[in-house]
C-alpha cells in the first residue's frame, strides 16, 4: 500500500509589541508657606544702655496651623523677663510651643531686655507648624540701644611690682588691695550682674601714658596675664585672680598701663586706661637698712629709711645713648636702675670682680667709674652734666644730664648724690665702689 505524505506548511507569526515610554514630570512644589513677624517696643527700644527696654514680638502664619515659635535676640543682649515659653541658657532665645494658630490669628509673646552697647540690632526669628515643617520667614525685626553706651570705670588703680607678682593697688603687695574695675550702664549708674552680667579683663595699653609727670611716658608692650573676672551684684569685678606682667620695663621713659575690657557678652566694651606703673626686678620695704642685689649680687643697694627700694638690670637698648666720655664700660650691656619713695639717698656697694676687671679692656680699679643719668643738671665730675638723648633719635623722650659720679666730700657724703666714697680691692683681683645716689637714676659702670 502506497503511503500518502501530506505537507504541514508552518506559519510564523511575529507579534511586534511597541514600548510605549511615559515620562511623568515631577511635580513642581510650592514654596513653603511664610510667617510674618513685628517686634515693636513700649519704651522706644533700650533708652538707656544696660537697662531694660519693653518688647512684644507678634508673629503670624499664612496658612497651615503654627505649632511653635522661637524669637533671638543678637549677640551682646540679655533677655531679663518674658511671658511665655522657656529662655535659653545664654538668655537670649525665647522658645514658645503647643499652639495651634491658623492663619487667621498670631502668637505672641512679651519680653524685657537690654545691651550695652549702643546700635541698631536686628533680631531673628523661626516658626514651624504642627507637623514639624518650617515657615519661611518673610519679615525683618529688630530694635536699638540709645547712646551712650555703657561703661567701665577703673575704682583703683594699679601701681609698681616685680615681676610675674601680682599686680594690685599698693606697691609690691600681692594679698590686698586688689585692682577692682565697675560695669556702669549709659546714665552712670552700677550695673549689677541681676540685669547685665559680663566678664571684665585687661589689655596693656598702648600710646602715651598722660600721667606720668612730667608728662610724657610711652606705654610699653609685654606678657599680660589675666585672669577674667565676672561682674557682682554691684557691677564690680575684683581681680584677685592671676594679673602679672612678666617683663620688667625702664622706668624714667615708659611704663606700662591696663586697658579694662568686656570679654562677654560682646560688642567689646573698654574703659579707659589706668595711670602708668613699673615692673621691676627686685624690690624691699622693709624700712632702715632694706637691702636689694642685682647682677648676681654684686650690686648692692640699702635704703636709708623706711621706704620701696627697687631695681632692674636692664638691656642696653632699653637706654642705648647713655655713655661718659673717657669711660670704658666693665658691664657695656647692662644699665642699672633703681627707684627709692622713701626721703633720702641711697646707699651703693658695687663690686666688679677680677673676671670682670679681666673682660673690660682697660682694667684696674681706677677705671670703676659710675656714670649716671639724671632728669636734672647736677655736677658731675668736671663740670656740668651733659644733655642726652639717651632714648635715641626716633623716640619722643629721652633726655638726662648723663656724666660720672664724682668724690664725695668727707662731711655728709649722703647729701651729695651722686658721689663715690670709697674704693678698695677684694683681696681676689677686684674691687669695691662705694656710694651715694638719689631716688632714681640711671647706672653705667
Amino acid at each position: 500500500m502506497k503511503r500518502t505524505r501530506s505537507a504541514v506548511r508552518a506559519t510564523l507569526v511575529v507579534i511586534a509589541v511597541a514600548t510605549l515610554a511615559v515620562v511623568i514630570a515631577p511635580q513642581a512644589f510650592a514654596a513653603a508657606p511664610t510667617a510674618t513677624a513685628t517686634l515693636t517696643s513700649s519704651t522706644g527700644g533700650v533708652t538707656t544702655a544696660g537697662r531694660d527696654g519693653s518688647f512684644h514680638f507678634t508673629v503670624t502664619p499664612s496658612s497651615r496651623t503654627l505649632a511653635a515659635f522661637t524669637v533671638t535676640a543678637p549677640p551682646g543682649w540679655r533677655i531679663n523677663s518674658y511671658s511665655a515659653g522657656t529662655l535659653s541658657s545664654d538668655a537670649r532665645t525665647i522658645s514658645v510651643s503647643g499652639l495651634s494658630v491658623t492663619s487667621s490669628g498670631s502668637a505672641s509673646v512679651d519680653f524685657a531686655a537690654t545691651a550695652c552697647f549702643a546700635d541698631t540690632y536686628s533680631f531673628s526669628y523661626a516658626a514651624t507648624d504642627t507637623q514639624g515643617r518650617s515657615y519661611n520667614p518673610s519679615s525683618s525685626i529688630g530694635a536699638s540701644v540709645a547712646s551712650p553706651s555703657c561703661s567701665l570705670e577703673l575704682l583703683n588703680q594699679p601701681t609698681d611690682a616685680k615681676q610675674g607678682d601680682h599686680i594690685t593697688a599698693d606697691p609690691f603687695t600681692t594679698t590686698t588691695s586688689d585692682l577692682q574695675v565697675q560695669l556702669k550702664d549709659g546714665s552712670g549708674g552700677a550695673l549689677g550682674n541681676g540685669s547685665y552680667p559680663a566678664t571684665l579683663s585687661f589689655a596693656l595699653a598702648t600710646g602715651s601714658d598722660a600721667s606720668s609727670l612730667p608728662c610724657c611716658q610711652a606705654f610699653v608692650s609685654g606678657t599680660l596675664h589675666v585672669a577674667a573676672q565676672n561682674t557682682d551684684a554691684n557691677g564690680i569685678a575684683t581681680f584677685s585672680g592671676e594679673l602679672s606682667i612678666d617683663e620688667k620695663n625702664e622706668p624714667n621713659f615708659t611704663s606700662y598701663g591696663l586697658v579694662p575690657k568686656t570679654t562677654s557678652p560682646g560688642p567689646t566694651i573698654t574703659g579707659a586706661a589706668s595711670v602708668g606703673f613699673d615692673i621691676w626686678e627686685t624690690q624691699c620695704n622693709l624700712g632702715a637698712g632694706c637691702d636689694v642685689n642685682l647682677h648676681g649680687s654684686t650690686d648692692l643697694y640699702t635704703s636709708p629709711t623706711g621706704g620701696d627700694l627697687s631695681a632692674s638690670e636692664l638691656p642696653k637698648a632699653d637706654l642705648p645713648n647713655i655713655s661718659c666720655a673717657g669711660q670704658t664700660l666693665i658691664f657695656a650691656d647692662s644699665v642699672f636702675v633703681h627707684e627709692f619713695t622713701g626721703s633720702g639717698t641711697v646707699f651703693l656697694k658695687s663690686h666688679v670682680t677680677r673676671k670682670d676687671m679681666k673682660a673690660a679692656a682697660n682694667n684696674g680699679q681706677a677705671h670703676v667709674e659710675w656714670c649716671v643719668g639724671l632728669p636734672v643738671e647736677w655736677n658731675a665730675k668736671g663740670g656740668l652734666a651733659q644733655d642726652q638723648d639717651t632714648n635715641g633719635p626716633d623716640e619722643p623722650l629721652g633726655h638726662l644730664f648723663v656724666g660720672l659720679a664724682p668724690a664725695c666730700p668727707n662731711a655728709n657724703p649722703q647729701d651729695f648724690a651722686p658721689c663715690i666714697s670709697r674704693q678698695y680691692g677684694d683681696g681676689m683681683g677686684g674691687s669695691f665702689t662705694e656710694g651715694y645716689l638719689p631716688a632714681d637714676p640711671v647706672r653705667r659702670t
